[in-house]
């Protein structure tokens, strides 16, 4: 096969799945890993992939800035189908927080369906909304951002850092294994590291669509300790290439 066929070939892989594996072009077109290797180069310095360990992915599209009230229909039975995995990494007993957003809206939603006492630490006034009449919910105030129906500044990181909670739930708008973990909403992005930041465990919950795409502001770098919880629309070039880098996408 002449090299720009396969070239065409591996970009439509890219952009179908977002990432592709060395093992899975090997057998695909039945040569080495050198050349596969080399393929991959020449596409990096085209600029439309990254080579990561294992192969390579897609560099991310940049997500937008939207309101609340329009996501909360983009993908829901996606994220309905994620926040019941989300649930199953829950006790009774334990002491969460939560980030804003309509994917854990979703998550909350489950969460009052399943349990009986929990502890919430959240900033967002949906979640606050959803459970407060379930569980003692600790709402961290401050100035309010009507598009996300959620609280930032001073007084709410403040707050965020005073507890320390068992496990976060965040939900970034972006994850990409080269990029990190990212959101674009730059007025909450210190309360969600400060979230981040006070917790024992951390999980992420990102439906299929926010696997390798990039968003202005990071919360974190990838970590192999992390857990990510996704739904079952998540390409498997993507599973494989994460796995190969040591991080696990339930």
């Amino acid at each position: 096969m002449l090299a720009a066929e396969r070239y065409k070939l591996i970009r439509k892989k890219l952009e179908e799945n977002g990432a592709v594996s060395n093992e899975e072009l090997i057998k695909a077109f039945q040569m080495s890993d050198e050349t596969v290797r080399r393929d991959l180069i020449k596409m990096e310095k085209s600029g439309f992939c990254t080579r990561v360990h294992g192969g390579a992915v897609r560099n991310g599209e940049f997500v937008q800035s939207s309101i609340i009230s329009y996501r909360s229909g983009k993908n829901e039975q996606l994220k309905i189908e994620l926040a019941k995995k989300a649930v199953k990494f829950v006790r009774e007993g334990d002491i969460i927080s939560i980030d804003s957003g309509s994917t854990t809206a979703a998550f909350s939603e489950e969460l009052k369906e399943n349990f009986s006492n929990l502890t919430i630490v959240t900033y967002s006034l949906s979640v606050f909304e959803i459970l407060k009449k379930r569980f003692k919910v600790i709402l961290c105030g401050g100035l309010y951002d009507d598009n996300e129906n959620a609280f930032y500044g001073s007084v709410a990181i403040s707050e965020m850092l005073s507890l320390h909670t068992q496990k976060a739930f965040l939900a970034p708008s972006a994850i990409s294994i080269k990029a990190g973990i990212r959101d674009y909403q730059g007025d909450l992005i210190l309360v969600q590291k400060a979230m981040y930041d006070n917790s024992d465990k951390v999980f992420f919950l990102a439906d299929s669509s926010k696997f390798e795409r990039n968003a202005l502001y990071k919360i974190a770098d990838i970590k192999r300790e992390h857990v990510f919880i996704s739904d079952n629309s998540l390409s498997s070039d993507i599973k494989k290439i994460y796995s190969d880098n040591g991080i696990k996408i339930y």
